[in-house]
């Protein structure tokens, strides 16, 4: 919902449609060749993107195969800690993770982007005000995924102050996925 968008153009056939970059500020650049010509492009640095930015030589492209995945968004207390050790806490707990990028501005607005080895779990770590951790999991890992994420919370020093669906609902209590989750 808050990210960029890779679309294509759908006039004429559809091998010669190009690529549109939206941006999620409702900004887009149109790039005259196919999907595939494009990402592989960008990711190997001969295709710039004023939306997208470059490919930066620490983040490797990275790709997802479809996948039901169940949502959770975790509204956390303040911590003593700063934010590096509150990630850095984060990401040890759920070792072995590749990072998957972030941004920055100022120092108490960005995300941290990062996804498990291991489970397959996609995570955004959220330093607004309240932090929260953003957590996209396959149904039969939930069980996992609430206890290695709430013991995490636990070592960064916060609190699980609310916990929500990817659409906003306020769940009780990190409960079983169900098909309203799909």
């Amino acid at each position: 919902m808050d990210a960029d968008r890779l679309c294509w153009l759908t006039e004429g056939e559809p091998e010669d449609w190009p690529v549109v970059v939206w941006s999620s500020e409702g900004r887009y650049e149109t790039h005259r060749t196919g999907a595939a010509g494009f990402i592989e492009g960008w990711t190997g640095g001969r295709v710039e993107s004023a939306l997208l930015g470059t490919m930066g030589p620490d983040l490797a492209p990275w790709f997802n195969t479809f996948r039901t995945r169940v949502d959770r968004c975790l509204i956390l207390s303040e911590s003593p800690l700063a934010h590096s050790e509150r990630l850095e806490i984060l990401r040890t707990a759920l070792a072995p993770t590749a990072d998957r990028g972030g941004w920055r501005s100022g120092d108490d607005e960005g995300q941290d982007h990062f996804a498990t080895l291991d489970t397959d779990w996609l995570l955004t770590y959220d330093v607004s005000r309240p932090h929260q951790i953003r957590i996209g999991f396959p149904p039969e890992g939930a069980e996992d995924a609430r206890r290695r994420l709430l013991a995490a919370v636990g070592l960064m020093g916060c609190e699980v102050l609310r916990i929500t669906t990817a659409e906003g609902t306020t769940l009780p209590t990190w409960d079983t996925p169900t098909d309203e989750d799909d």
